[in-house]
């Protein structure tokens, strides 16, 4: 959270979300929100960081779009940087593709970003 000049309280992450990359912290919720604010073809994303080099983060986007036919990777992960570059944001590493399914969600609906972590840890150890 942080507090303007105004006096107002913001929230922008949990504690346990927040990512410190190399270029400072990406706030997965508050990226999430401005990606899909200015993306209409995004159904859903979610964010988590992965260890990245010197003990830094790297944040890995796993993006779900409404016709669940998406262009090369690539290619839309440099589209969704162009977005958050243009607010002077830290820039996603890594896009994975996801269906309705594929993303862990608990009781209440919430994305289990902890389960997509380990997958992703998972996955790298290998």
């Amino acid at each position: 959270a942080y507090k303007d000049h105004l006096g107002c309280f913001y929230h922008v992450d949990r504690v346990s979300d927040a990512v410190l990359t190399k270029d400072g912290w990406f706030y997965t919720l508050q990226n999430e929100e401005l990606l899909m604010k200015h993306h209409p073809e995004i159904a859903d994303c979610t964010i988590v960081g992965i260890p990245g080099v010197e003990g830094k983060q790297e944040p890995v986007v796993f993006v779900r779009l409404i016709n669940d036919e998406g262009p090369d990777a690539e290619e839309y992960l440099e589209k969704l940087n162009a977005t958050l570059h243009a607010k002077g944001r830290p820039l996603l590493s890594k896009l994975q593709w996801v269906w309705e399914n594929d993303v862990p969600v608990g009781i209440t609906g919430k994305v289990l970003k902890q389960a997509l972590r380990q997958r992703l840890n998972e996955t790298i150890s290998c």
